[in-house]
């Protein structure tokens, strides 16, 4: 994937094959390029060389990422360390932007640059969602905006536990201890707790009071026999 750029139809400003405004240093992606000295805007501080080679040529040969993508035939073959210029880092806010013009890439300024500050340039779409967007991009824009993404997460789960807090401060106010509810078998769901059920109270309730003596019923006496009827009279005696 090779980078793209603009094309230019300035001059260079600065001397591009002498010494540079700037030094090789480590940075957060590896290496990169610091100003040594305060640069202005609009500065052509260096060139990004290599062997030109044809776009068909890349489609044949193992893909490097120093191919810096001139026109739709040409293409520079920057990794030789010799090309300086391939130290500078890519940056979604840079400071600086590669020019096109007669088939040279010329790296110019775009910002004053104040000594000890890292160079860097927009390395393009194809390059960034090829390359970078699979790591996560490291340029100051990009950390600040994950910074601030992971302080608003932060902020929003705080609210979130607060809410929570607050409705459980709620709900033991009315309700009772889980250990004062009874659970009862539900169809599905095995348990279920139930309506708090009074708690038993810390005063002994009092004693009844004595019930009376049983009262035994008066005996039953038994009924008097009846009279005996006299023995019938014979007739004979009565005609007598």
């Amino acid at each position: 994937m090779a980078r793209k750029s603009k094309k230019s139809n300035g001059k260079a400003s600065y001397k591009l094959n002498g010494s540079h405004p700037f030094r090789v240093g480590r940075s957060r992606t590896g290496l990169g390029l610091f100003a040594t000295e305060p640069i202005k805007k609009g500065t052509y501080i260096a060139e990004y060389t290599g062997p030109l080679m044809f776009n068909n040529q890349c489609d044949e040969t193992t893909e490097n990422r120093y191919w810096f993508e001139v026109n739709a035939r040409w293409t520079i073959d920057g990794k030789s360390r010799a090309n300086v210029a391939r130290y500078f880092n890519h940056s979604c806010r840079p400071n600086a932007d590669p020019m096109i013009r007669d088939r040279r890439v010329r790296i110019k300024t775009i910002k004053n640059i104040a000594e000890g500050e890292e160079i860097t340039y927009d390395y393009g779409k194809d390059y960034f969602n090829a390359y970078i967007k699979p790591h996560g991009c490291l340029c100051p824009k990009c950390r600040e905006k994950r910074r601030v993404e992971r302080a608003e997460v932060r902020a929003a789960n705080a609210r979130k536990k607060k809410r929570l807090e607050r409705k459980l401060a709620a709900g033991r106010s009315l309700t009772r201890p889980v250990s004062a509810r009874r659970s009862y078998p539900v169809r599905g769901r095995g348990t279920c707790d139930a309506y708090p059920v009074a708690e038993p109270s810390s005063v002994a309730p009092e004693s009844p009071p004595p019930s009376p003596p049983p009262v035994s019923p008066p005996p039953v006496s038994a009924p008097d026999p009846a009279p005996e009827s006299p023995p019938p009279v014979p007739p004979s005696s009565a005609m007598e």
